[in-house]
């Protein structure tokens, strides 16, 4: 490996994963991935390994190295990776707590705050909520995640949520088409 020490050589790994990924050499990536975090463990190592196991299907490492990234830095991409694990196991509530957790920690968006109104409410819209496709993802997640639950009423307020940052989010759109077509039902 390197001479610059545990980053570069976690580096190298991290790539040599990358190239075992694509030939399909399973075993071998997850050595890499392994041994970048043995070298490096930064929270994206261990996002890199969960990714793997979520790829494989084994839920409960994907989770569990998730939680480890989240220990070492919170961050809302751990906490959207995390969530959409937990949507996969229809665990809905940790989903929906994931996924509201990543809007919290998101550097561009978070939560918006509730006393902005009129001009600052647009500009706080036009500067930020365009920008994060992360959160927008998110309040759809949670919408859809509560329609798993059965829950329409808070399905329909974070598609809204998500439609309000982005009008023209189709996957929000035509879920929220969805579940008002089903309401009338």
């Amino acid at each position: 490996m390197g001479d610059d020490g545990p980053c570069e050589a976690a580096d190298l790994c991290i790539e040599r994963a990358i190239v075992h990924g694509y030939k399909k050499e399973s075993d071998l990536e997850l050595a890499a991935l392994t041994k970048a975090i043995e070298l490096r463990g930064f929270d994206w190592d261990y996002q890199k390994r969960a990714h793997f196991y979520e790829r494989a299907g084994d839920y409960d490492k994907a989770l569990a190295d998730y939680t480890t990234a989240l220990d070492r830095e919170e961050s809302s991409e751990s906490y959207l990776l995390r969530g959409a694990v937990f949507f996969k196991k229809k665990d809905y509530d940790s989903a929906i707590s994931d996924f509201l957790n990543s809007v919290k920690c998101c550097s561009w968006c978070g939560e918006m705050p509730n006393d902005l109104h009129g001009p600052m409410r647009r500009l706080f819209r036009k500067d930020n909520g365009k920008r994060c496709g992360e959160c927008l993802e998110c309040f759809y997640m949670c919408g859809l995640s509560y329609h798993k639950k059965g829950d329409l009423k808070s399905a329909i307020k974070y598609l809204n949520k998500a439609l309000w940052r982005d009008s023209d989010f189709e996957k929000a759109k035509a879920l929220k088409e969805f579940i008002l077509a089903e309401e009338k039902r």
